[in-house]
């Protein structure tokens, strides 16, 4: 793949074609397989209608969107930036891996879970795939989802004067149901992905009346098809009982061992809700670190092989490249989100942001000058820069403009205020640490965007 500024074929059609998948799946509709074929290339078909199948009758994002429409977006908006930016995520281990990188925890809702289905969607679109969806699953999120049910029945009183002690007491006896399951649990999570996978063929070829025939043919034989597969995977072999608890274990451990530190990151009260207790909010900031840290030091870990055998791993940066999508296309959309919500998201993107800028340098390619991955990195992560900055600019502008006349406005405009400040920082060390000779730019609504 050229990492220069000419445009993929067919980009106007192609990205009118985008455009309407997504109102498509706003909509509850099912994208047709020959759309589906044309943004992505036909080995995405499978990972689209799996996380399709598995998505869509969960509970909407925060930010409103549908689950699939959100993975969905995230794949299908590199394209959109390589007319900008100058990079697409890679054909077909990236894309399949970017649809596939919320499956895990958002259908699986359990370590054990999550566990299971990562393990599926290895064996149906391979390990290179598989690697991806786990390292995008947060092992630390899920335990976190499960920390926040307990919070939530608390008295708001006892909630406020949560701290280390309580929190250690909470997860120390979260532990003992999460690590307690058999073998019988682990193939209800197979059998649970093989009926969701049932479900929506049945409803293709009987409620989706609007697709016609061949397409409601075509998916259904797709959906059959992966059915198929993953019974034959069940009959082989599933997880290993005792590697799966070994393996929930540790995420607990490392969850409680990060909470019994003194090195949780500092939190900035100007950027922090009313009601978010100090401690938790510290903590939870922290975990997510570590689980961006995660995904690098597993590019690391596949770089090596990569300078072994370069024919072997291609696609050693593909977790970071995943994840900078996801958050690119998070961060896209901070218009009408509540303001803890935005707050929440720009924490998180700084943070990716931060761990690509301190990647980038580990993996710059001296030995392998034609690789592109150093470039592409880079890229990726100066445009998630941009996604975020333009979105918090353009509120900051629109609260400062209205809060002289709205006071209840002021509290946006002061945090939207704050958040553009860090980002003219984050800004500064960016363009003083940016290798010269692949100077990232691109042109947004006719303007450059320079560091």
């Amino acid at each position: 793949m050229a990492l220069g500024r000419e445009y993929p074929a067919d980009y106007n059609r192609r990205r009118a074609l985008i455009y309407s998948v997504t109102k498509q799946i706003e909509g509850g509709r099912i994208a047709r397989p020959q759309d589906i074929e044309t943004v992505f290339g036909p080995e995405s078909l499978g990972p689209y209608y799996f996380q399709h199948a598995l998505l869509r009758t969960r509970k909407r994002r925060r930010d409103g969107k549908p689950l699939p429409r959100h993975s969905f977006d995230a794949a299908s908006q590199s394209f959109y930036r390589f007319k900008q930016s100058g990079y697409l995520l890679k054909y077909p281990v990236e894309t399949s891996g970017t649809l596939v990188h919320d499956v895990g925890e958002d259908f699986g809702e359990s370590l054990i879970g999550a566990m299971a289905v990562n393990d599926a969607i290895g064996y149906l679109f391979g390990s290179a795939v598989g690697r991806i969806a786990t390292a995008a699953t947060s092992g630390n999120g899920l335990i976190l989802k499960s920390l926040d049910r307990v919070v939530e029945q608390m008295d708001p009183q006892v909630k406020s004067e949560i701290d280390r002690y309580v929190t250690i007491g909470m997860l120390e006896k979260l532990k003992p149901k999460g690590v307690v399951f058999t073998s019988d649990d682990i193939l209800g999570n197979y059998d649970r992905t093989i009926n969701a996978l049932e479900r929506f063929r049945n409803y293709v070829l009987r409620r989706a009346s609007y697709l016609e025939n061949a397409s409601q043919a075509r998916i259904s034989g797709i959906v059959e098809n992966l059915e198929t597969k993953l019974t034959a995977k069940i009959k082989g072999g599933i997880l290993d009982t005792g590697r799966a608890r070994e393996g929930v274990d540790w995420q607990f451990q490392n969850v409680i061992s990060i909470a019994q530190g003194n090195n949780l990151l500092e939190i900035d009260d100007a950027l922090r809700g009313n009601d978010e207790n100090r401690y938790l909010l510290a903590l939870k900031k922290t975990l997510y670190a570590d689980f961006i840290n995660a995904i690098a030091n597993a590019v690391l870990e596949e770089y090596v092989r990569f300078l072994e055998d370069p024919k072997g791993h291609p696609d050693y940066t593909a977790p970071m490249m995943v994840k900078l999508a996801d958050l690119t296309e998070t961060a896209s959309n901070l218009e009408s989100q509540s303001i803890d919500h935005v707050i929440s998201i720009f924490r998180k993107v700084r943070r990716g942001i931060w761990s690509a800028h301190d990647l980038a340098p580990k993996i710059k390619p001296a030995e392998l000058p034609r690789d592109g991955e150093y470039q592409r990195l880079q890229n990726a992560q100066n445009f998630l820069f941009y996604a975020l900055d333009s979105g918090v600019r353009a509120n900051f502008k629109f609260y400062k403009k209205r809060a002289p006349y709205q006071t209840s406005l002021e509290t946006e405009r002061d945090a939207f205020g704050e958040m553009a400040k860090k980002m003219d920082e984050l800004k500064a060390t960016l363009k003083t640490t940016e290798d010269i000779s692949l100077l990232s730019r691109f042109r947004v609504r006719g303007n450059s965007f320079l560091f």
